[in-house]
């Protein structure tokens, strides 16, 4: 894996996981989505690496490990359906300022409409496109991924004020790293891996009755039902490097899900 150091010397073209140990995954992950397609997944990164290039907005992954460095909790934030509920939970009994908030795409409505804006939101520009301006307006760093079903919405971008980090489940290009992970929430938890965390806690998740983050069309549910389990495979891939990644219900004394 990629250090920081490396990053200081100017490597921008960063696997934050092992190469070889993702080709396999992006296979084992293409036979179970045939419509999955590297050479679109290609042109993505290559045009958000652009876009980036061309905005003072576009910042190194070293950017964006030095801003969420130092909290005492780390929160990766869903929209399953106890996700209100359990962010009272998180507020009243967590001080904001040791809470590194990371929201997994249309998660950052939720969050915002709990009064709270989240450090870092993990996005593919398949939420509502309203939460997403609101929170990058209000500080959050976008980690914007790129892949070939979001090429037509790569330009969204321009929209958003504050800082952008690029991620591409492909090769990485100039501001656009392979951090490992697949849908918006695994690859949250593997962005605080890469930033050195190795505990992290799930609010708003539940991987047996799915719920669609608002403003967003439900797809097809055995496409979901599919992307769940690899969304699994890897939190399990995570949990065998040493992340221990925990939901509320557990930090509370619930059963592991």
């Amino acid at each position: 894996m990629v250090t920081i150091a490396q990053l200081k010397s100017g490597d921008l073209l960063a696997w934050f996981i092992d190469r070889n140990e993702w080709v396999k995954i992006y296979r084992y992950i293409s036979s179970r989505l045939p419509g999955l397609n590297f050479e679109k997944d290609q042109e993505a990164a290559d045009l958000l690496s652009s876009i980036l290039l061309k905005t003072s907005k576009g910042m190194e992954a070293e950017y964006l490990f030095e801003k969420i460095a130092g909290r005492e909790v780390t929160v990766v934030v869903g929209c399953g359906k106890n996700a209100y509920l359990e962010l009272e939970y998180v507020k009243a009994h967590y001080h904001r300022r040791e809470l590194l908030l990371v929201a997994a795409d249309g998660a950052a409505g939720i969050l915002l409409d709990a009064g709270l804006v989240p450090d870092v939101v993990a996005t593919d520009l398949d939420a509502e496109l309203r939460s997403l301006v609101e929170s990058s307006s209000k500080g959050s760093i976008l980690v914007v991924h790129a892949h070939g079903d979001n090429i037509d919405r790569l330009d969204y971008i321009t929209a958003f004020k504050g800082p952008l980090i690029g991620s591409t489940q492909v090769e990485p290009r100039p501001l656009v790293y392979n951090f490992g992970g697949f849908t918006d929430g695994d690859r949250a938890l593997f962005l605080l891996y890469c930033a050195g965390y190795r505990r992290a806690i799930l609010v708003g998740f539940d991987f047996e009755k799915p719920h669609s983050c608002p403003g967003k069309v439900a797809g097809n549910p055995a496409i979901k039902s599919v992307k769940l389990g690899i969304a699994r495979m890897l939190i399990s891939l995570l949990r065998d490097k040493g992340m221990e990644v925990l939901t509320l219900g557990e930090v509370i004394g619930g059963p592991r899900h």
